[in-house]
């Protein structure tokens, strides 16, 4: 196969190569055109390893996006599952909830994915959030949907805690039996929750 005939028909994230323009001792250089239309010149080898899938146009792409309702779900989605410092990291990251290698930037995946995927939030009246099918599996794009908030409230993973839950909880800190993460994690509730129990603010015992 010729050096021109080599990356024909092959595409390279937005790039599709046109035609050899020159060679040197580097190797070929190819002119491709961009799904944007505009056309750039671009090693061979830049190619085939990936380090170019357009004229630079994704990254402003991507940048324009940042400023969307999208992106901010998209943000908190990562931050709750992936940042132990976030406040709600324990009902998420704490007990394995993850944003999926296709989307998670730290794992080479990216916020166009994201957006390939779930496409733009429904606009209207109704307000709609980021949600997930299953609430004990991760961020992908079969288990998440734009949900309304009456669907999310639904869907919600909420454990009813009962008196004897509440005596339960007390007991098992104050014998030190289980940390306020561990009893949050056994419970499903969050750790402000078995503050307010153990510091009897909620569920107190009639005295």
């Amino acid at each position: 196969m010729s050096v021109q005939e080599e990356l024909m028909g092959c595409k390279f994230g937005l790039l599709t190569p046109v035609k050899v323009v020159e060679t040197d001792m580097e190797g070929a250089v190819w002119e491709c055109l961009c799904d944007c239309g505009k056309r750039i010149k671009v090693r061979r080898g830049d190619l085939l390893n990936m380090r170019r899938k357009s004229c630079g146009c994704l990254r402003h792409r991507a940048h324009d996006l940042s400023r969307t309702p999208e992106y901010r779900a998209f943000q908190n989605a990562l931050d709750r599952c992936h940042n132990p410092r976030n406040a709600r990291y324990e009902r998420y990251g704490g007990r394995g909830i993850a944003v999926c290698h296709r989307w998670n930037p730290a794992k080479g995946g990216s916020f166009l994915a994201f957006m390939s995927d779930m496409g733009k939030k429904p606009r209207g009246p109704r307000k709609y959030s980021l949600d997930r099918r299953d609430n004990n599996r991760g961020y992908t794009p079969k288990n998440c949907y734009w949900a309304t908030y009456t669907e999310q409230q639904r869907n919600r993973c909420t454990v009813k805690l009962t008196m004897g839950k509440a005596r339960k909880i007390r007991e098992l800190f104050e014998q030190g039996k289980k940390t306020k993460t561990q009893l949050a994690k056994r419970y499903g509730v969050d750790i402000t929750s078995i503050r307010d129990i153990l510091n009897e603010r909620t569920w107190r015992e009639d005295r």
